[in-house]
């Protein structure tokens, strides 16, 4: 490989690098507000979260201390998945820094990222729904509210789960062909 292309991947996997070392940062700075709101501004959260989840057209939402904790719990599913993909991020642009482009290893990782974008996908869609439940879960029977919804967003996420999956097990592919293509050398 040319010398100024891997040093353009190696600045570019640096760039990424610090890109999810940010996302890193504001994902846990979000969570822990989430959960700041959840345990000490239960009004102020449940007037915003109903009228995001809600559409702004529901009653008042009674919130009790176990469906703050039920949120909490979810808001934390949602942030280990997403912590999964940025660390399967980062170990890869790493490889890619240290100038391991073609190796199994980074076929694995890039699989890991599509499984991790995979699983955010479908709790994407399954939290909405469940944090709607949980918001109106102390409605009287029959007010309740489950909604159920796939955006735009959802299907472009499982769209590129779908590619970084295919492409990583391409690499590996690859990867385990070079290596046995230098055995032969």
């Amino acid at each position: 490989m040319h010398h100024d292309s891997l040093e353009q991947i190696r600045r570019l996997s640096q760039k990424l690098r610090l890109f999810v070392v940010l996302m890193g940062m504001l994902l846990t700075v979000a969570f822990l507000y989430v959960a700041w709101r959840l345990s000490f501004d239960l009004e102020g959260f449940v007037g915003d979260a109903s009228g995001f989840l809600l559409g702004g057209s529901a009653t008042a939402v009674t919130l009790t201390p176990g469906t703050a904790t039920g949120l909490i719990i979810l808001a934390a599913l949602n942030a280990i998945i997403a912590l999964g993909a940025l660390q399967a991020i980062w170990s890869l642009s790493g490889r890619y820094e240290a100038g391991d482009l073609f190796s199994p290893r980074c076929g694995r990782l890039l699989r890991r990222a599509g499984l991790f974008s995979l699983t955010g996908a479908v709790s994407s869609i399954l939290s909405k729904a469940l944090a709607t439940l949980l918001l109106t879960f102390a409605y009287p029977p029959g007010q309740r509210l489950l909604t159920l919804g796939i955006g735009s967003t959802e299907l472009f996420l499982l769209l590129l789960a779908g590619l970084l999956f295919v492409l990583g097990h391409i690499m590996m592919v690859a990867g385990e062909i070079a290596a046995e293509n230098r055995s032969f050398v």
